[in-house]
């Protein structure tokens, strides 16, 4: 019997194919439609072999699927050999454990930069395992921002230095290359990963959630310099042994293999649209021109200071704070759908990951303008 779904979850189900439909949800995040076709077909049944969802993931058909995403990763982002590409399972939030179990040396503090809600969740979870060190906090709501850097205040002998590099709940994003000292780099990536080019080799770790960029939720793409392999706290789970997934090629334990399968899926589509740097060009095109109507506008505000506005998450509130439900729920008529700001800030957010195409900006710019014209 086939199952029947209302006119919303019909809507619902072709925001994904680009077209009339547009998912700004913060993530799991549109995927391309090609990503989407490709998925599709990968799931239909093959005689002969084993269905995608039910492979294994110590033969040959999984060894070439990990194989050619990390690959394809690795030509991305130019990353030099001495780091180790790992694909694991318990999302970024897990990292924040991760980070500080494996990198932590002695007494040593943790430089952490506290730029909203994901920083200071994982300065929460470092402080079990350590000192921390704030090197700069974010400012006023109103116009988020942080003290220059001149005034910032790194530790000197630091185990490392974390950052949020985009922050998905304000849309806070720092500028490349502003995060200066000895301390080895640890940047959660997670919403700004592949988004821009970047020298890989300035950093001890970068880790990302695939749901946003490069994916759908189940894996975490990690990337660790070989140096600080091996010398975890003692009482670190195995697991959460950079060493010991790198060791076993990410395979310590059942690896979510479609989530891995998709993100190398993902991948492919990024290269062959012309990389990381096309992902820029696009990511630049799609926030400035929301960036551009609301700050010519008197019913749109922006609520983070210029310099450190994200490329991938505008937020953004209405002057009459009454109007937002009203937006939003016509927003949503129209097919321009996960645009509620988180409930810990409220207001309107557009998420503008690699998955979205650039009609979708120009879709939600024309309702912003017909919303205010007639509001």
């Amino acid at each position: 019997m086939k199952a029947r779904c209302s006119k919303k979850s019909r809507k619902s189900q072709l925001s994904g194919n680009g077209e009339s439909m547009y998912n700004f949800s913060p993530g799991p995040a549109t995927l391309p439609r090609e990503v989407h076709e490709r998925i599709r077909e990968a799931l239909r049944e093959c005689p002969g072999r084993v269905p995608l969802l039910e492979i294994g993931h110590r033969g040959d058909e999984f060894a070439d699927i990990a194989g050619r995403a990390e690959q394809t990763l690795r030509r991305l982002l130019e990353i030099p050999s001495r780091y180790a590409v790992l694909f694991l399972a318990g999302g970024a939030r897990a990292q924040y454990s991760m980070v500080p179990l494996n990198l932590a040396r002695g007494d040593r503090p943790f430089d952490c930069l506290d730029t909203g809600h994901w920083s200071r969740c994982a300065i929460s979870e470092a402080r079990r395992y350590g000192r921390v060190n704030l090197v700069a906090t974010v400012g006023a709501e109103e116009a988020l921002g942080l003290p220059p850097s001149s005034e910032w205040e790194y530790s000197d002998n630091a185990a490392y230095c974390h950052f949020v590099d985009n922050e998905t709940l304000t849309g806070f994003e720092l500028p490349p290359d502003c995060v200066r000292t000895a301390a080895p780099l640890v940047s959660d990536m997670t919403s700004n990963f592949l988004t821009r080019p970047f020298d890989v080799g300035r950093f001890g770790v970068i880790y990302a959630g695939a749901q946003k960029n490069a994916g759908i939720a189940g894996v975490t793409l990690v990337l660790v310099r070989e140096d600080l392999l091996g010398d975890e706290l003692p009482h670190a789970p195995a697991l959460y042994r950079y060493a010991v997934q790198a060791e076993a090629g990410s395979l310590a334990n059942t690896p979510p293999i479609f989530a891995w399968y998709t993100c190398g899926v993902m991948l492919e589509w990024i290269e062959r649209q012309g990389g990381v740097t096309e992902m820029q060009r696009r990511a630049v095109e799609r926030s400035q021109t929301l960036y551009r109507l609301v700050d010519e506008s008197a019913l749109y505000r922006g609520t983070v200071a210029q310099e450190w506005r994200s490329r991938v998450n505008v937020h953004f509130r209405l002057a009459v704070p009454e109007l937002e439900p009203v937006f939003l729920e016509r927003a949503e008529r129209e097919g321009l759908l996960g645009l509620r700001g988180h409930r810990a800030v409220g207001g309107v957010r557009a998420s503008l990951y690699n998955g979205m195409p650039t009609a979708g900006a120009h879709a939600l710019a024309d309702f912003m303008r017909e919303f205010e014209r007639t509001s």
